[in-house]
């Protein structure tokens, strides 16, 4: 229920430059229209517990502006975000600036 929310919601609002993802449960994955969200330049994801992975990494490569990445108390993303080892690395280092804190927040 919350992701067809948020899809009707975002999933075209292409200059969108900042999102922020908080206490929001109710995925594994984030969706692969993400990626229509190509003036993102700051995507910031807290305490989603149950979040692993993001889209694929073509729909990661079309955020070409995302500067900053900030994951805070999203144990499973953070680890899997590892520099280097994580399952989910090579779909975010193109990212300059990248924020892992695994420990929830607040």
């Amino acid at each position: 229920m919350e992701m067809l929310k948020i899809e009707s919601s975002l999933s075209h609002i292409n200059s969108l430059k900042d999102l922020y993802l908080w206490n929001f449960n109710g995925t594994e994955a984030l969706p692969e229209w993400l990626g229509n969200l190509q003036s993102l330049r700051n995507l910031s994801i807290s305490n989603c517990e149950n979040l692993k992975y993001f889209p694929s990494a073509t729909v990661m490569q079309r955020l070409s502006n995302l500067r900053e990445l900030c994951i805070l108390g999203c144990l499973f993303l953070g680890k899997n975000c590892a520099k280097g080892s994580g399952s989910e690395w090579s779909k975010i280092s193109h990212v300059p600036y990248i924020y892992i804190r695994e420990e929830c927040v607040g």
